[in-house]
């Protein structure tokens, strides 16, 4: 089996680029997305937020273009 090459530098960076990937997709880890109630197909996400009643809303959309708002704190 081969093993990556991998310097130290980069193993103590791949914590820090994984989170930053994270922060740039701008999704919480814990927000389970249910499927679109229409048509049952999975929904993804934007990237697209909005701040409404203090709470903050991220866009998704399934497959067939159907939008839905979901709080993501």
């Amino acid at each position: 089996m081969l093993e990556p090459n991998l310097s130290i530098p980069s193993r103590r960076a791949l914590p820090g680029v994984l989170m930053a990937a994270w922060m740039w997709a701008g999704l919480p880890a814990a927000v389970e997305v249910p499927p679109c109630p229409l048509d049952k197909t999975a929904m993804t996400a934007t990237g697209t937020t909005r701040q409404e009643a203090g709470r903050t809303l991220a866009e998704y959309r399934c497959q067939q273009g159907h939008v839905y708002w979901i709080a993501v704190d």
